[in-house]
Protein backbone atom coordinates (compact mmCIF):
# COMPACT_ATOMS: atom_id res chain seq x y z
CA UNK A 1 0.00 0.00 0.00
CA UNK A 2 2.81 2.39 0.92
CA UNK A 3 4.74 1.54 -2.26
CA UNK A 4 1.73 2.20 -4.50
CA UNK A 5 1.08 5.51 -2.69
CA UNK A 6 4.72 6.55 -3.13
CA UNK A 7 4.58 5.69 -6.84
CA UNK A 8 1.35 7.67 -7.22
CA UNK A 9 2.86 10.65 -5.42
CA UNK A 10 5.97 10.47 -7.59
CA UNK A 11 3.83 10.44 -10.75
CA UNK A 12 1.89 13.44 -9.46
CA UNK A 13 5.07 15.42 -8.86
CA UNK A 14 6.44 14.48 -12.29
CA UNK A 15 3.18 15.58 -13.91
CA UNK A 16 3.24 18.83 -11.95
CA UNK A 17 6.82 19.42 -13.05
CA UNK A 18 5.85 18.92 -16.69
CA UNK A 19 2.85 21.21 -16.30
CA UNK A 20 5.02 23.84 -14.63
CA UNK A 21 7.58 23.60 -17.44
CA UNK A 22 4.85 24.03 -20.07
CA UNK A 23 3.48 27.02 -18.19
CA UNK A 24 6.95 28.55 -17.98
CA UNK A 25 7.52 28.11 -21.71
CA UNK A 26 4.18 29.71 -22.62
CA UNK A 27 4.77 32.66 -20.30
CA UNK A 28 8.35 33.42 -21.31
CA UNK A 29 7.98 32.71 -25.04
CA UNK A 30 7.96 35.98 -27.00
CA UNK A 31 8.05 38.00 -23.79
CA UNK A 32 9.50 41.05 -25.56
CA UNK A 33 7.86 40.64 -28.97
CA UNK A 34 5.13 43.16 -28.21
CA UNK A 35 5.88 46.78 -27.41
CA UNK A 36 5.12 48.00 -23.94
CA UNK A 37 1.74 49.73 -24.21
CA UNK A 38 0.56 52.86 -22.44
CA UNK A 39 -0.41 51.30 -19.09
CA UNK A 40 2.84 49.33 -18.90
CA UNK A 41 5.02 52.37 -19.61
CA UNK A 42 3.03 54.43 -17.12
CA UNK A 43 3.61 51.69 -14.54
CA UNK A 44 7.36 51.64 -15.23
CA UNK A 45 7.68 55.44 -15.11
CA UNK A 46 5.77 55.55 -11.82
CA UNK A 47 7.84 52.72 -10.32
CA UNK A 48 11.08 54.51 -11.28
CA UNK A 49 10.35 57.14 -8.64
CA UNK A 50 11.20 56.78 -4.98
CA UNK A 51 8.52 55.43 -2.65
CA UNK A 52 7.23 58.90 -1.68
CA UNK A 53 7.01 59.89 -5.34
CA UNK A 54 5.14 56.67 -6.17
CA UNK A 55 2.56 57.44 -3.48
CA UNK A 56 2.14 60.98 -4.80
CA UNK A 57 1.69 59.78 -8.39
CA UNK A 58 -0.85 57.14 -7.46
CA UNK A 59 -2.88 59.41 -5.21
CA UNK A 60 -3.32 62.28 -7.69
CA UNK A 61 -2.34 61.03 -11.14
CA UNK A 62 -3.76 58.84 -13.90
CA UNK A 63 -2.47 55.68 -12.30
CA UNK A 64 -5.20 55.11 -9.72
CA UNK A 65 -3.95 51.87 -8.12
CA UNK A 66 -2.66 50.95 -4.65
CA UNK A 67 1.15 51.04 -4.35
CA UNK A 68 2.32 47.52 -3.46
CA UNK A 69 3.12 46.32 -6.99
CA UNK A 70 4.87 49.62 -7.79
CA UNK A 71 7.04 49.33 -4.69
CA UNK A 72 7.95 45.80 -5.67
CA UNK A 73 8.67 46.78 -9.29
CA UNK A 74 10.79 49.70 -8.06
CA UNK A 75 13.01 47.32 -6.08
CA UNK A 76 13.02 44.82 -8.96
CA UNK A 77 14.21 47.48 -11.44
CA UNK A 78 16.98 48.53 -9.07
CA UNK A 79 18.45 45.07 -9.65
CA UNK A 80 17.38 44.12 -13.18
CA UNK A 81 16.89 47.44 -14.96
CA UNK A 82 13.96 48.97 -16.86
CA UNK A 83 14.13 47.08 -20.15
CA UNK A 84 11.17 45.19 -21.61
CA UNK A 85 12.46 41.81 -20.48
CA UNK A 86 13.20 43.00 -16.95
CA UNK A 87 9.86 44.66 -16.24
CA UNK A 88 7.82 41.83 -17.78
CA UNK A 89 9.76 39.11 -15.99
CA UNK A 90 8.20 40.06 -12.64
CA UNK A 91 4.52 39.49 -13.65
CA UNK A 92 5.58 36.37 -15.56
CA UNK A 93 7.02 34.94 -12.34
CA UNK A 94 3.86 35.84 -10.43
CA UNK A 95 1.87 34.10 -13.14
CA UNK A 96 4.08 31.04 -13.00
CA UNK A 97 3.67 30.76 -9.21
CA UNK A 98 -0.09 30.38 -9.65
CA UNK A 99 0.47 26.91 -11.15
CA UNK A 100 1.87 25.21 -8.00
CA UNK A 101 -0.41 27.35 -5.81
CA UNK A 102 -3.58 26.23 -7.55
CA UNK A 103 -2.34 22.62 -7.52
CA UNK A 104 -1.95 22.84 -3.75
CA UNK A 105 -5.31 24.56 -3.22
CA UNK A 106 -7.15 22.18 -5.55
CA UNK A 107 -5.56 19.17 -3.87
CA UNK A 108 -6.42 20.50 -0.42
CA UNK A 109 -10.02 21.45 -1.22
CA UNK A 110 -10.78 18.34 -3.29
CA UNK A 111 -8.11 15.85 -4.35
CA UNK A 112 -4.85 15.56 -6.30
CA UNK A 113 -6.65 15.01 -9.63
CA UNK A 114 -8.48 18.33 -9.29
CA UNK A 115 -5.21 20.01 -8.31
CA UNK A 116 -3.31 18.64 -11.31
CA UNK A 117 -6.07 19.36 -13.84
CA UNK A 118 -6.58 22.89 -12.49
CA UNK A 119 -2.81 23.50 -12.67
CA UNK A 120 -2.89 22.38 -16.30
CA UNK A 121 -5.81 24.72 -17.05
CA UNK A 122 -3.78 27.58 -15.58
CA UNK A 123 -0.63 26.58 -17.48
CA UNK A 124 -2.33 26.65 -20.91
CA UNK A 125 -4.87 29.43 -20.27
CA UNK A 126 -4.36 32.21 -22.81
CA UNK A 127 -6.14 34.71 -20.56
CA UNK A 128 -3.61 34.20 -17.79
CA UNK A 129 -0.66 33.92 -20.21
CA UNK A 130 -1.61 37.29 -21.69
CA UNK A 131 -1.43 39.06 -18.34
CA UNK A 132 1.67 37.12 -17.31
CA UNK A 133 3.37 38.99 -20.16
CA UNK A 134 2.12 42.43 -19.19
CA UNK A 135 4.09 44.65 -16.83
CA UNK A 136 1.12 45.19 -14.54
CA UNK A 137 -0.14 43.76 -11.26
CA UNK A 138 -2.87 41.41 -12.53
CA UNK A 139 -1.08 38.08 -12.06
CA UNK A 140 0.03 39.17 -8.60
CA UNK A 141 -3.60 39.94 -7.77
CA UNK A 142 -4.78 36.54 -9.03
CA UNK A 143 -2.22 34.62 -6.95
CA UNK A 144 -2.65 36.62 -3.73
CA UNK A 145 -6.45 36.54 -4.10
CA UNK A 146 -6.42 32.75 -4.34
CA UNK A 147 -4.26 32.48 -1.23
CA UNK A 148 -6.45 34.92 0.70
CA UNK A 149 -9.59 32.87 -0.02
CA UNK A 150 -7.84 29.58 0.71
CA UNK A 151 -6.53 30.72 4.09
CA UNK A 152 -10.00 32.03 4.96
CA UNK A 153 -11.43 28.58 4.18
CA UNK A 154 -8.78 26.88 6.31
CA UNK A 155 -9.29 29.36 9.13
CA UNK A 156 -13.06 28.86 9.19
CA UNK A 157 -12.80 25.07 9.00
CA UNK A 158 -9.92 24.55 11.43
CA UNK A 159 -9.86 27.80 13.48
CA UNK A 160 -6.07 27.60 13.59
CA UNK A 161 -4.11 30.73 14.45
CA UNK A 162 -1.69 30.22 11.53
CA UNK A 163 -4.59 30.17 9.07
CA UNK A 164 -6.06 33.39 10.48
CA UNK A 165 -2.67 35.06 10.23
CA UNK A 166 -2.37 33.88 6.60
CA UNK A 167 -5.84 35.22 5.84
CA UNK A 168 -5.04 38.63 7.34
CA UNK A 169 -1.68 38.85 5.56
CA UNK A 170 -2.84 37.92 2.06
CA UNK A 171 -6.03 39.98 2.31
CA UNK A 172 -4.09 43.12 3.20
CA UNK A 173 -1.68 42.35 0.36
CA UNK A 174 -4.46 42.11 -2.25
CA UNK A 175 -6.03 45.35 -1.00
CA UNK A 176 -2.69 47.09 -1.55
CA UNK A 177 -2.15 45.38 -4.93
CA UNK A 178 -5.28 46.41 -6.83
CA UNK A 179 -8.61 48.11 -6.17
CA UNK A 180 -10.36 44.82 -6.95
CA UNK A 181 -8.77 43.36 -3.84
CA UNK A 182 -11.76 44.82 -1.97
CA UNK A 183 -14.16 42.75 -4.07
CA UNK A 184 -12.22 39.55 -3.37
CA UNK A 185 -12.32 40.46 0.33
CA UNK A 186 -16.08 41.00 0.07
CA UNK A 187 -16.52 37.54 -1.45
CA UNK A 188 -14.70 36.14 1.59
CA UNK A 189 -17.10 37.97 3.91
CA UNK A 190 -20.08 36.46 2.08
CA UNK A 191 -18.54 33.00 2.38
CA UNK A 192 -17.95 33.52 6.12
CA UNK A 193 -21.57 34.61 6.56
CA UNK A 194 -22.75 31.40 4.85
CA UNK A 195 -20.54 29.42 7.23
CA UNK A 196 -22.08 31.19 10.23
CA UNK A 197 -25.63 30.47 9.03
CA UNK A 198 -25.07 26.81 8.18
CA UNK A 199 -22.93 25.94 11.18
CA UNK A 200 -24.86 28.16 13.61
CA UNK A 201 -21.54 29.29 14.96
CA UNK A 202 -19.92 32.71 14.95
CA UNK A 203 -16.14 32.78 14.76
CA UNK A 204 -14.78 35.47 17.06
CA UNK A 205 -11.42 35.23 15.30
CA UNK A 206 -13.04 36.17 11.99
CA UNK A 207 -14.24 39.51 13.32
CA UNK A 208 -10.88 40.12 14.96
CA UNK A 209 -9.17 39.37 11.63
CA UNK A 210 -11.61 41.58 9.75
CA UNK A 211 -10.92 44.41 12.18
CA UNK A 212 -7.17 44.08 11.65
CA UNK A 213 -7.73 44.10 7.87
CA UNK A 214 -9.95 47.20 8.17
CA UNK A 215 -7.28 49.02 10.17
CA UNK A 216 -4.69 48.01 7.58
CA UNK A 217 -6.97 49.32 4.82
CA UNK A 218 -7.38 52.81 6.32
CA UNK A 219 -4.17 54.31 4.80
CA UNK A 220 -5.13 52.92 1.38
CA UNK A 221 -8.63 54.39 1.75
CA UNK A 222 -7.48 57.84 2.82
CA UNK A 223 -4.48 58.25 0.53
CA UNK A 224 -5.65 56.58 -2.68
CA UNK A 225 -9.36 55.76 -2.86
CA UNK A 226 -10.77 58.95 -1.31
CA UNK A 227 -8.55 61.15 -3.49
CA UNK A 228 -9.50 59.30 -6.67
CA UNK A 229 -13.18 58.58 -6.02
CA UNK A 230 -15.44 60.05 -8.66
CA UNK A 231 -12.61 61.42 -10.78
CA UNK A 232 -12.34 60.68 -14.48
CA UNK A 233 -8.89 59.19 -13.96
CA UNK A 234 -10.49 56.43 -11.93
CA UNK A 235 -13.80 55.89 -13.68
CA UNK A 236 -14.02 58.10 -16.73
CA UNK A 237 -13.42 55.91 -19.75
CA UNK A 238 -14.86 52.43 -19.15
CA UNK A 239 -18.07 51.29 -20.88
CA UNK A 240 -21.28 50.92 -18.90
CA UNK A 241 -22.22 47.38 -17.93
CA UNK A 242 -24.31 45.49 -20.47
CA UNK A 243 -25.61 41.92 -20.43
CA UNK A 244 -23.23 40.86 -23.20
CA UNK A 245 -20.30 41.76 -20.93
CA UNK A 246 -21.17 38.68 -18.84
CA UNK A 247 -20.70 36.54 -21.95
CA UNK A 248 -17.51 38.45 -22.79
CA UNK A 249 -16.20 37.60 -19.33
CA UNK A 250 -16.80 33.90 -19.96
CA UNK A 251 -15.05 34.20 -23.33
CA UNK A 252 -12.06 35.84 -21.63
CA UNK A 253 -11.96 33.17 -18.91
CA UNK A 254 -11.96 30.47 -21.61
CA UNK A 255 -9.21 32.23 -23.61
CA UNK A 256 -11.65 32.82 -26.48
CA UNK A 257 -11.82 36.61 -26.43
CA UNK A 258 -9.95 37.03 -29.70
CA UNK A 259 -11.30 40.28 -31.11
CA UNK A 260 -11.92 40.44 -34.85
CA UNK A 261 -9.86 37.25 -35.30
CA UNK A 262 -12.80 35.32 -33.82
CA UNK A 263 -15.05 36.36 -36.72
CA UNK A 264 -13.04 34.11 -39.05
CA UNK A 265 -13.07 31.20 -36.62
CA UNK A 266 -16.65 31.14 -35.39
CA UNK A 267 -17.03 27.32 -35.47
CA UNK A 268 -13.91 26.84 -33.33
CA UNK A 269 -15.01 29.54 -30.89
CA UNK A 270 -18.51 28.01 -30.66
CA UNK A 271 -17.10 24.53 -29.98
CA UNK A 272 -14.76 25.99 -27.38
CA UNK A 273 -17.60 27.82 -25.60
CA UNK A 274 -19.69 24.64 -25.49
CA UNK A 275 -16.83 22.52 -24.11
CA UNK A 276 -15.73 25.04 -21.47
CA UNK A 277 -19.32 25.71 -20.44
CA UNK A 278 -20.09 21.99 -20.17
CA UNK A 279 -17.19 21.22 -17.86
CA UNK A 280 -17.72 24.44 -15.90
CA UNK A 281 -21.34 23.48 -15.21
CA UNK A 282 -20.25 19.91 -14.47
CA UNK A 283 -17.96 21.33 -11.81
CA UNK A 284 -20.75 23.40 -10.29
CA UNK A 285 -23.23 20.50 -10.26
CA UNK A 286 -20.72 17.92 -9.06
CA UNK A 287 -21.80 18.60 -5.49
CA UNK A 288 -22.87 15.88 -3.13
CA UNK A 289 -26.49 14.63 -3.39
CA UNK A 290 -29.17 17.14 -2.50
CA UNK A 291 -30.99 16.12 0.69
CA UNK A 292 -33.92 18.53 0.43
CA UNK A 293 -32.60 20.48 3.41
CA UNK A 294 -30.62 23.59 2.56
CA UNK A 295 -28.19 23.70 5.49
CA UNK A 296 -26.88 20.09 5.34
CA UNK A 297 -26.62 20.50 1.59
CA UNK A 298 -24.40 23.57 1.93
CA UNK A 299 -22.38 22.11 4.81
CA UNK A 300 -21.45 19.10 2.68
CA UNK A 301 -20.11 21.31 -0.13
CA UNK A 302 -18.32 24.19 1.59
CA UNK A 303 -15.30 23.81 -0.69
CA UNK A 304 -17.43 24.42 -3.77
CA UNK A 305 -19.42 27.17 -2.04
CA UNK A 306 -16.07 28.90 -1.40
CA UNK A 307 -15.26 28.86 -5.11
CA UNK A 308 -18.72 30.08 -6.09
CA UNK A 309 -18.49 32.99 -3.66
CA UNK A 310 -14.96 33.75 -4.89
CA UNK A 311 -16.10 33.73 -8.52
CA UNK A 312 -19.61 35.19 -8.43
CA UNK A 313 -19.34 37.82 -5.67
CA UNK A 314 -15.98 39.12 -6.88
CA UNK A 315 -17.48 39.67 -10.35
CA UNK A 316 -21.03 40.62 -9.37
CA UNK A 317 -20.09 43.65 -7.25
CA UNK A 318 -18.15 45.56 -9.96
CA UNK A 319 -20.66 44.47 -12.62
CA UNK A 320 -23.57 45.88 -10.62
CA UNK A 321 -21.68 49.08 -9.84
CA UNK A 322 -20.85 49.42 -13.55
CA UNK A 323 -24.53 49.65 -14.48
CA UNK A 324 -24.44 53.14 -12.97
CA UNK A 325 -20.73 53.99 -12.78
CA UNK A 326 -18.43 51.92 -15.02
CA UNK A 327 -15.48 50.29 -13.25
CA UNK A 328 -15.31 46.87 -14.97
CA UNK A 329 -13.52 45.53 -18.04
CA UNK A 330 -14.51 41.91 -18.83
CA UNK A 331 -11.19 40.88 -20.36
CA UNK A 332 -8.99 42.54 -17.74
CA UNK A 333 -10.42 43.05 -14.26
CA UNK A 334 -12.11 39.65 -14.25
CA UNK A 335 -8.70 38.03 -13.70
CA UNK A 336 -9.31 38.78 -10.01
CA UNK A 337 -11.76 35.82 -9.95
CA UNK A 338 -10.20 33.65 -12.67
CA UNK A 339 -8.47 31.14 -10.32
CA UNK A 340 -11.93 30.12 -9.04
CA UNK A 341 -13.02 29.46 -12.63
CA UNK A 342 -9.94 27.30 -13.26
CA UNK A 343 -10.62 25.27 -10.11
CA UNK A 344 -14.30 24.73 -10.96
CA UNK A 345 -13.31 23.71 -14.48
CA UNK A 346 -10.71 21.33 -13.06
CA UNK A 347 -13.36 19.89 -10.73
CA UNK A 348 -15.71 19.31 -13.67
CA UNK A 349 -13.01 17.59 -15.73
CA UNK A 350 -12.05 15.39 -12.77
CA UNK A 351 -15.56 13.91 -12.80
CA UNK A 352 -14.92 12.24 -16.16
CA UNK A 353 -15.00 8.48 -15.76
CA UNK A 354 -12.22 6.78 -17.65
CA UNK A 355 -8.60 7.86 -17.92
CA UNK A 356 -8.59 7.87 -21.73
CA UNK A 357 -11.71 10.03 -22.00
CA UNK A 358 -10.13 12.52 -19.60
CA UNK A 359 -6.93 12.61 -21.66
CA UNK A 360 -8.93 13.12 -24.86
CA UNK A 361 -10.90 15.93 -23.22
CA UNK A 362 -7.70 17.66 -22.12
CA UNK A 363 -6.24 17.26 -25.62
CA UNK A 364 -9.38 18.84 -27.09
CA UNK A 365 -9.16 21.78 -24.67
CA UNK A 366 -5.46 22.13 -25.53
CA UNK A 367 -6.23 22.19 -29.27
CA UNK A 368 -8.84 24.90 -28.73
CA UNK A 369 -6.39 26.83 -26.56
CA UNK A 370 -3.76 26.54 -29.29
CA UNK A 371 -5.97 28.71 -31.50
CA UNK A 372 -5.88 31.32 -28.74
CA UNK A 373 -2.10 30.95 -28.48
CA UNK A 374 -1.75 31.49 -32.22
CA UNK A 375 -3.87 34.64 -32.05
CA UNK A 376 -1.98 35.99 -29.04
CA UNK A 377 1.59 35.23 -30.19
CA UNK A 378 1.30 35.83 -33.94
CA UNK A 379 -1.81 37.91 -34.74
CA UNK A 380 -2.64 40.21 -31.84
CA UNK A 381 -0.95 43.62 -31.81
CA UNK A 382 -1.60 45.48 -28.59
CA UNK A 383 0.94 48.20 -29.21
CA UNK A 384 3.13 49.35 -32.09
CA UNK A 385 5.10 52.06 -30.28
CA UNK A 386 8.43 50.28 -30.77
CA UNK A 387 7.89 50.24 -34.55
CA UNK A 388 6.81 53.88 -34.54
CA UNK A 389 9.94 54.91 -32.63
CA UNK A 390 12.19 52.95 -35.00
CA UNK A 391 10.49 54.54 -38.00
CA UNK A 392 10.97 58.05 -36.60
CA UNK A 393 14.55 57.40 -35.43
CA UNK A 394 15.53 56.17 -38.90
CA UNK A 395 14.40 59.45 -40.52
CA UNK A 396 14.73 62.15 -37.86
CA UNK A 397 17.48 64.53 -36.96
CA UNK A 398 17.84 66.36 -33.71
CA UNK A 399 15.52 69.35 -33.35
CA UNK A 400 12.97 67.99 -35.81
CA UNK A 401 9.39 68.17 -34.54
CA UNK A 402 7.05 65.33 -33.57
CA UNK A 403 3.33 65.90 -32.96
CA UNK A 404 1.30 63.44 -30.87
CA UNK A 405 -2.46 63.32 -31.31
CA UNK A 406 -3.76 62.63 -28.73
CA UNK A 407 -1.01 64.05 -26.57
CA UNK A 408 -0.66 61.01 -24.30
CA UNK A 409 0.75 58.97 -27.22
CA UNK A 410 4.08 60.55 -26.30
CA UNK A 411 4.53 58.37 -23.20
CA UNK A 412 4.89 54.91 -24.84
CA UNK A 413 6.63 56.23 -27.97
CA UNK A 414 9.20 58.13 -25.90
CA UNK A 415 10.03 54.91 -24.05
CA UNK A 416 11.66 53.68 -27.29
CA UNK A 417 12.55 56.93 -29.10
CA UNK A 418 16.30 57.57 -29.28
CA UNK A 419 16.40 60.87 -31.19
CA UNK A 420 15.97 64.16 -29.33
CA UNK A 421 12.98 65.85 -30.95
CA UNK A 422 10.90 68.92 -30.19
CA UNK A 423 7.59 67.52 -29.02
CA UNK A 424 4.10 68.95 -29.37
CA UNK A 425 0.81 67.51 -28.19
CA UNK A 426 -2.69 67.85 -29.60
CA UNK A 427 -5.24 68.84 -28.39
CA UNK A 428 -3.26 69.45 -25.19
CA UNK A 429 0.43 69.78 -24.34
CA UNK A 430 2.49 66.58 -24.26
CA UNK A 431 4.43 65.66 -21.13
CA UNK A 432 7.83 66.62 -22.59
CA UNK A 433 6.69 69.72 -24.40
CA UNK A 434 8.31 73.10 -23.88
CA UNK A 435 5.77 75.30 -22.13
CA UNK A 436 5.27 78.68 -23.82
CA UNK A 437 2.87 80.97 -21.96
CA UNK A 438 1.69 82.70 -25.12
CA UNK A 439 0.53 79.39 -26.61
CA UNK A 440 -2.85 77.88 -25.73
CA UNK A 441 -2.77 74.80 -23.48
CA UNK A 442 -5.74 73.41 -25.38
CA UNK A 443 -5.14 73.60 -29.12
CA UNK A 444 -7.37 73.89 -32.14
CA UNK A 445 -6.28 72.60 -35.57
CA UNK A 446 -5.49 76.15 -36.75
CA UNK A 447 -3.10 76.65 -33.82
CA UNK A 448 -0.76 73.85 -34.81
CA UNK A 449 1.13 75.31 -37.80
CA UNK A 450 2.07 78.51 -35.90
CA UNK A 451 3.17 76.45 -32.88
CA UNK A 452 5.39 74.29 -35.10
CA UNK A 453 6.87 77.36 -36.77
CA UNK A 454 7.63 78.93 -33.39
CA UNK A 455 9.41 75.74 -32.29
CA UNK A 456 11.53 75.52 -35.45
CA UNK A 457 12.33 79.22 -35.67
CA UNK A 458 14.09 80.11 -38.90
CA UNK A 459 15.31 76.58 -39.51
CA UNK A 460 13.67 74.10 -41.84
CA UNK A 461 13.21 70.47 -41.03
CA UNK A 462 10.93 67.49 -40.70
CA UNK A 463 7.63 67.20 -38.88
CA UNK A 464 6.30 63.81 -37.77
CA UNK A 465 2.64 63.41 -36.85
CA UNK A 466 1.61 60.36 -34.84
CA UNK A 467 -2.16 60.09 -34.59
CA UNK A 468 -5.03 57.67 -34.21
CA UNK A 469 -7.10 57.31 -37.36
CA UNK A 470 -9.55 54.51 -36.53
CA UNK A 471 -11.55 53.58 -33.47
CA UNK A 472 -14.13 51.20 -34.90
CA UNK A 473 -13.47 48.21 -32.64
CA UNK A 474 -13.96 50.08 -29.36
CA UNK A 475 -17.18 49.84 -27.39
CA UNK A 476 -19.43 52.75 -28.39
CA UNK A 477 -19.55 53.85 -24.75
CA UNK A 478 -15.75 53.91 -24.58
CA UNK A 479 -15.26 56.20 -27.59
CA UNK A 480 -15.92 59.27 -25.47
CA UNK A 481 -13.12 58.50 -23.09
CA UNK A 482 -10.30 60.15 -21.23
CA UNK A 483 -7.57 58.06 -22.82
CA UNK A 484 -8.91 57.35 -26.31
CA UNK A 485 -11.21 60.17 -27.45
CA UNK A 486 -12.60 62.74 -25.07
CA UNK A 487 -15.30 63.27 -27.66
CA UNK A 488 -16.04 62.63 -31.30
CA UNK A 489 -15.00 66.26 -31.80
CA UNK A 490 -11.41 65.39 -30.87
CA UNK A 491 -11.26 62.76 -33.60
CA UNK A 492 -12.72 65.27 -36.04
CA UNK A 493 -10.24 67.96 -34.97
CA UNK A 494 -7.33 65.54 -35.42
CA UNK A 495 -8.43 64.85 -38.99
CA UNK A 496 -8.85 68.58 -39.63
CA UNK A 497 -5.33 69.20 -38.35
CA UNK A 498 -3.97 66.50 -40.61
CA UNK A 499 -5.80 67.93 -43.62
CA UNK A 500 -4.36 71.35 -42.81
CA UNK A 501 -0.86 69.89 -42.71
CA UNK A 502 -1.45 68.17 -46.05
CA UNK A 503 -2.29 71.55 -47.62
CA UNK A 504 0.41 73.70 -46.04
CA UNK A 505 3.35 71.30 -45.62
CA UNK A 506 5.09 68.98 -48.03
CA UNK A 507 4.11 65.40 -47.32
CA UNK A 508 6.94 62.99 -48.09
CA UNK A 509 5.94 59.72 -46.44
CA UNK A 510 3.05 58.05 -44.65
CA UNK A 511 2.74 54.70 -42.89
CA UNK A 512 -0.08 53.04 -40.92
CA UNK A 513 0.29 50.50 -38.11
CA UNK A 514 -2.63 48.26 -37.26
CA UNK A 515 -3.45 47.38 -33.66
CA UNK A 516 -6.14 45.11 -32.24
CA UNK A 517 -8.56 47.95 -31.65
CA UNK A 518 -7.49 50.79 -33.92
CA UNK A 519 -4.82 52.05 -36.34
CA UNK A 520 -1.97 54.50 -35.81
CA UNK A 521 -0.89 56.76 -38.64
CA UNK A 522 2.58 58.30 -38.89
CA UNK A 523 2.99 61.02 -41.51
CA UNK A 524 6.26 62.77 -42.36
CA UNK A 525 6.28 66.37 -43.64
CA UNK A 526 9.00 68.81 -44.69
CA UNK A 527 8.65 72.45 -43.81
CA UNK A 528 11.17 73.23 -46.54
CA UNK A 529 14.50 72.11 -48.03
CA UNK A 530 17.44 72.05 -45.64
Amino acid sequence: MTDSTDIRNKKNWILLGLIFSLGAFLRFYGLTDQSLWFDEVLTVRTAEREFAGIITDLSVGWNCSPPLYYFMLHLWMKVFGTGELAVRMLPALWGLLLIPAIFYVGSSLFNRNVGLISAYIVAIGEFHIRYSQEARMYTMLALLGLLSMYFLYKALTTDRKSSWVGYILFTILIIYTHNYGMFITSSGVVFAFICFVTQKKVYRNFFISLSVIAIGYIPCLLIFHMNQYGTSSLLGWLPSMRLFHVFNTFLAFSGLSLGSFALNHVPIIAIGVIIFLYFFLTGIFSIKPYKKIFIPYVEANMNLILLLCYLLVTLAIPMLISIKQPIFMPDRHSISAWPAFALILGLGLSKIRGKYILVLSLILITLISSVSWYWYYFVSVKSCDKKIARFVDSRARENDVIVFAPEWFDLPVNFYLQTSLKQIGFPERSSKELVVDSEPAERKPDDMIPIIESRMGNSRGTVFIVCRIDDTNLDVQAVKSLYYNKSSKQASDTQMMKNLFDRKLKKIEEVTYERDYDSINVTVYHTGVR
